[in-house]
């Protein structure tokens, strides 16, 4: 009876486990399943030259992002993945564009009570940007046993603004194409930047 109980109870801890695993998988979009394809099957034909021009990219990104040159930052991160795939220039890539989207257009002088940011293509482009650089960077950490990464306050924080501009996203489809979207509501998703 003990043994029978002992199996049931595995069988259930199994798909249990089975479950979750395939939920998290389903949940990835095609976008970031296929950009993660693409990176494993191309891994071999990187050199450690290719690595060095990626992490020297990284280094220039992160020195215009303390800057606050959101727009240089974005340019340098995004130049250093197809160097070298890498976690981190996914996540700051998408986390850079943002606050350069944010920061140019609060400059921007309002005639009229002008609108900014329409609302048309507004949460394409976000579900776009998540799936293909913030989900793309969470996977690469993942895949690369990246445990520093994955512990550290950034990693956990840009998770919390790729769910927070997620669900921006979803709020917005539901608006009429033509409201204005807020640039408050965009920069409360980013909060405080990832690196200082």
């Amino acid at each position: 009876m003990m043994r029978c109980l002992l199996t049931i109870t595995l069988g259930i801890t199994f798909l249990a486990s089975t479950f979750n695993c395939f939920a998290y998988e389903l949940a990835k979009s095609p976008d970031t399943s296929r950009i993660i394809d693409t990176i494993k099957s191309s891994r071999h034909s990187y050199t450690s030259a290719d690595r060095l021009a990626a992490t020297s990219l990284n280094k220039s990104g992160n020195k215009s992002y303390r800057q606050k040159k959101y727009a240089l930052a974005f340019r340098a991160y995004s130049n250093s993945y197809p160097n070298y795939p890498n976690a981190y220039s996914y996540i700051m890539t998408s986390d850079s564009h943002w606050r350069s989207i944010v920061q140019f257009h609060s400059k921007q002088v309002s005639v009229n009570n002008e609108c900014k940011i329409g609302n048309q293509y507004f949460s394409h482009d976000i579900e776009m940007d998540v799936s293909q650089h913030f989900e793309v960077g969470f996977e690469l950490a993942i895949l690369d046993h990246d445990t520093k990464l994955i512990e550290s306050q950034l990693y956990k924080h840009a998770r919390d603004i790729a769910d927070c501009l997620r669900q921006l996203a979803n709020f917005y489809k539901s608006t009429p194409s033509e409201t204005c979207v807020e640039l408050n509501k965009v920069q409360a998703c980013l909060g405080e930047p990832l690196i200082n």
